[in-house]
């Protein structure tokens, strides 16, 4: 893997993350697309807008939930948050585990 602007090991699509920042900290999700000429990425389940439009069969109500962009600074790899965790704290991690 190479690492990002930040020195972190960069974010790919299907990787399992956990938000670090934000009002949705502590929030974990997969990684559905990555936009990297905007450092952006969307993740499964989190930073979900509604977006309002005409009622359809399909839709009756006319709105429809989807995930949008995030900075690509606020998620890290859940196994990378996992370790760190381990490494702050070796026998917190292990009771959790």
């Amino acid at each position: 893997m190479r690492p990002n602007r930040t020195g972190r090991p960069r974010i790919v699509k299907g990787d399992r993350v956990r938000v670090i920042r934000g009002n949705h900290r502590d929030m974990e999700g997969t990684v559905t697309e990555v936009l990297p000429n905007k450092d952006r990425v969307v993740v499964e389940g989190v930073n979900m807008r509604k977006r309002h439009q005409r009622p359809t069969e399909a839709n009756p109500d006319g709105a429809a939930e989807m995930a949008t962009a995030m900075a690509e600074a606020n998620p890290l790899v859940a196994a990378t948050v996992a370790g760190a965790v381990a490494e702050a704290a070796p026998e917190q991690a292990a009771a959790t585990a």
